[in-house]
C-alpha cells in the first residue's frame, strides 16, 4: 500500500511527535514556525480545524486566541488566550509533559 501522506504520519511516529492539533471556535489568524524552519500563515473560520507536527519546536502567534482550542499529542491544553487577544506561544516536550502550560 502507499505511504500515509507526510503530515499524517502512522501512529507508531505519533510518540516521537509533538503533534498541535487546534480547533476553531470563532475567526482565528494563525503564524506558525515549526522547529525554527517552517513558517505558516493561516486564517481559519469558525468549525475548522488545523494540525502542525514538529521533532521539538512550535512557536505559533494566534489572533484571536479565545477563539480556538488546542490539544497536543491528544493532551487538552485548552485555550492560549482570551478572546480579540493576540497571544504567542511556544510549544515544546516541556509542554506535553506539563511542565510549561
Amino acid at each position: 500500500p502507499p505511504a500515509p501522506p507526510e503530515d499524517t504520519p502512522p501512529d507508531r511516529f505519533m510518540n516521537d511527535m509533538l503533534v498541535l492539533e487546534g480547533f476553531a471556535e470563532d475567526e482565528v489568524w494563525l503564524s506558525v514556525n515549526i522547529d525554527g524552519k517552517k513558517r505558516i500563515e493561516q486564517y481559519l473560520r469558525k468549525g475548522e480545524s488545523i494540525r502542525f507536527m514538529a521533532q521539538n519546536l512550535i512557536n505559533i502567534k494566534v489572533g484571536n486566541a479565545g477563539g480556538i482550542r488546542w490539544l497536543l499529542n491528544k493532551k487538552d491544553l485548552g485555550y492560549f488566550g482570551e478572546k480579540k487577544s493576540v497571544v504567542t506561544k511556544i510549544v515544546n516536550w516541556g509542554t506535553a509533559e506539563g511542565q510549561n502550560r
